[in-house]
């Protein structure tokens, strides 16, 4: 049920990124990426010209995505991909396993 709920999602993402003219090679990347709805929420509050990326601007509004932003963002274009946003993610959840 998993894999239909992402797979349904990955094809209405891509939908709607092509309706809207944003299907680049960075999105088309992250249809693979299977983000937890925490992070996917994140994301969309920090995405605020809902555009399917988070830029620099935008990431200033959450502490975290802005300190390790430049990190995250593998491809130096200032924006971070699902892909990208979601590294932030996973590395915060591992410091707080850890206690570092």
């Amino acid at each position: 049920m998993t894999r239909q709920i992402i797979t349904i999602a990955a094809v209405l993402f891509a939908g709607t990124a092509a309706a809207g003219g944003a299907l680049n090679a960075d999105v088309g990347a992250d249809l693979d990426v299977g983000i937890s709805g925490q992070t996917e929420t994140e994301f969309s509050e920090l995405d605020t010209n809902s555009d399917g990326m988070v830029s620099t601007a935008e990431a200033e509004a959450d502490s975290t995505a802005s300190m390790r932003f430049n990190e995250a963002d593998e491809n130096h274009d200032e924006m971070l991909t699902k892909a990208e946003f979601s590294a932030i993610a996973k590395a915060s959840a591992e410091e707080e396993e850890t206690g570092e």
